[in-house]
């Protein structure tokens, strides 16, 4: 573990993700991951992407589930997003 908690390989892709240009806003106590890319996809759910286990027999494997939107409406729910993320970072609760 890092002396941030996290595992190396999380902290490995958090650094790849921001060196690719991607904006990053880290929230204390959601558990909950989102990507957004563009107006045009979004990705929310539980997975830890960047840590999970991926195999069914280590014994910190969990079932935990992301789901993808894209079409129509998806802009607007990703602005919804984005505007929430704000808040709660302007609540202080960003790391």
């Amino acid at each position: 573990m890092s002396e941030r908690g996290m595992k190396p390989r999380a902290e490995k892709g958090r650094e790849i993700l921001k060196e690719s240009g991607a904006e990053l806003i880290i929230a204390q106590g959601i558990h909950n991951k989102t990507l957004c890319v563009d107006d045009v996809y979004l990705a929310k759910g539980s997975f830890n992407w960047l840590s999970a286990p991926r195999n069914p027999s280590n014994k910190y494997f969990l079932h935990n589930v992301s789901l993808g939107y894209k079409g129509e409406k998806v802009a607007e729910f990703i602005r919804q997003v984005s505007s929430e993320m704000e808040y709660i970072a302007k609540l202080g609760m960003k790391t």
